[in-house]
């Protein structure tokens, strides 16, 4: 039954059409099982994944970093999810959503780890883009305020100065009367 079981593991994982690169390993970090996804990333053939540890599969700084999240979840036994950027041979960087989940035998003991990790590019690049925008609605948005507190202080000189020579010309034409009444009052003559 056990066998049984671990074949079909194996099957799930060898023969699954996912996109996302799925592998089983050992408590020492080798690869006991990967899928198509994970054989294309590699760009080796799978006799050159199979029974070698992620050192001896990727770049070293890569499978340094992979060989010490497995312990982890070993050490742990826990699943650990982080995402993680590399850059492909062109030079291209590419996201990733990797999970890690310690594989147990029946006495509960820790005996490897399975992953997947799914390319996240597209979501990055939006979420960049995203942020991106809002920046600049941000931006904006202060701009817009002070192009708004810029017009009103205008419209309020405007409105002064304006309001200001009508009181000017107001205080002239009420001068101009009294002066007049003044001038008129003088010239009358009494009539008692």
């Amino acid at each position: 039954l056990h066998l049984s079981i671990r074949r079909q593991r194996q099957m799930c994982i060898r023969d699954s059409n996912i996109p996302d690169q799925a592998w089983l390993k050992d408590k020492d970090s080798r690869y006991i099982l990967v899928n198509d996804a994970f054989i294309a990333a590699c760009r080796l053939p799978e006799s050159e994944i199979l029974h070698k540890t992620p050192a001896d599969v990727w770049p070293e700084e890569w499978g340094n970093k992979y060989i010490d999240t497995d312990k982890r979840v070993m050490e742990q036994g826990e699943r650990l999810r982080y995402e993680e950027w590399r850059h492909t041979e062109d030079g291209t960087l590419r996201w990733y959503d990797t999970i890690k989940t310690p594989i147990r035998n029946e006495q509960g003991e820790v005996i490897g780890t399975t992953g997947i990790s799914r390319d996240i590019t597209d979501r990055k690049m939006a979420e960049q883009e995203l942020l991106a925008s809002r920046t600049q609605l941000r931006e904006l948005s202060a701009y817009l305020q002070v192009v708004r507190e810029e017009e009103r202080t205008r419209i309020s000189r405007e409105l002064h100065d304006e309001l200001g020579q009508a009181l000017t010309a107001i205080r002239i034409g009420l001068s101009v009367i009294a002066v007049s009444y003044t001038h008129l009052r003088a010239h009358e003559t009494p009539e008692h």
